[in-house]
């Protein structure tokens, strides 16, 4: 895990929390990239995070590569310099990224990731030494921890409500107990858009040594010791940030396609900060 530490940071601003851009894949949605690029310059105050898969990362001897799809894509470098010739003009916002499967797998001849990093000049640039599938960025009043994810999320339940909300668990499940002290926790990875927002019946029952009291707590920091702390996990943001790459295109076969999956949710996550407090995480569609 990487720790990033944010420290001149307006007294209101928003964080999108995007990834799984796939670039150059040529199922990559242009259309996405450019909304993402026109949501970060359209408003005063709006920075972004990547949660890994920036690139396809996939070369002529990967067992997935595939001449339609692959064939224009270059060497891993040049694959590198698609993302940052992509996202260049939004480069001053960008607080961080970290690392997915597909950088995994070329991680040991060679890492994207750092290059882009210092390229874009992120904070803590000088960190990006190695592979790093998680990080925690450290704003003031709030942490915010970021994983790429692993596996697969997936409900074949047929109520849309309960599917959604199946979903949703478990992510939740999968990444309370990683970091305890985040305000909100977000995984790429699956290719879906959406958030699980802290518990509205977290109800307390306690006393003033006389009468029974009843509280609807705002999310507390716990303290461990001096220097450690807590969030409940039901007070806490879930969430996962979406994709950038089309599930289903015309005139060919996706890996979506031939395994019968969900389409890919093309949209990210905006949470909304005010006075060090996190007020709202929603999604952007792209």
């Amino acid at each position: 895990m990487r720790n990033v530490k944010l420290v001149d940071m307006p007294s209101r601003y928003k964080v999108a929390a995007t990834g799984d851009q796939h670039i150059p894949h040529v199922d990559f949605a242009f259309g996405a990239g450019k909304n993402m690029r026109r949501w970060v310059k359209g408003g005063k105050n709006r920075y972004w995070v990547s949660n890994g898969d920036q690139s396809e990362a996939v070369a002529p001897t990967h067992k997935f590569f595939s001449v339609d799809k692959h064939s224009r894509m270059g060497r891993l470098s040049d694959q590198r310099d698609a993302f940052i010739s992509t996202f260049g003009s939004v480069a001053d916002k960008c607080l961080g990224l970290i690392d997915g499967n597909h950088e995994y797998r070329y991680h040991n001849i060679y890492l994207q990731t750092p290059d882009i990093a210092k390229e874009f000049n992120v904070p803590d640039a000088e960190k990006y030494n190695g592979y790093c599938a998680s990080a925690k960025y450290h704003f003031p009043g709030w942490k915010l921890w970021c994983w790429h994810g692993s596996g697969s999320i997936t409900s074949t339940t047929g109520e849309p409500l309960r599917r959604r909300l199946n979903r949703l668990l478990s992510l939740k499940r999968r990444i309370m107990y990683q970091q305890a002290d985040c305000d909100v926790m977000v995984a790429g990875h699956y290719h879906f858009a959406d958030v699980l927002p802290p518990s509205p019946d977290f109800l307390l029952v306690t006393d003033d040594d006389l009468n029974v009291q009843q509280h609807y707590p705002e999310p507390q920091k716990i303290p461990i010791d001096k220097k450690s702390y807590y969030i409940h996990h039901d007070q806490r943001w879930y969430g996962c940030s979406g994709s950038m790459l089309k599930g289903y295109v015309e005139g060919e076969s996706t890996y979506v396609e031939m395994k019968g999956l969900r389409p890919s949710e093309l949209g990210m996550l905006i949470i909304t900060v005010k006075d060090e407090k996190v007020t709202d995480v929603e999604v952007k569609r792209l």
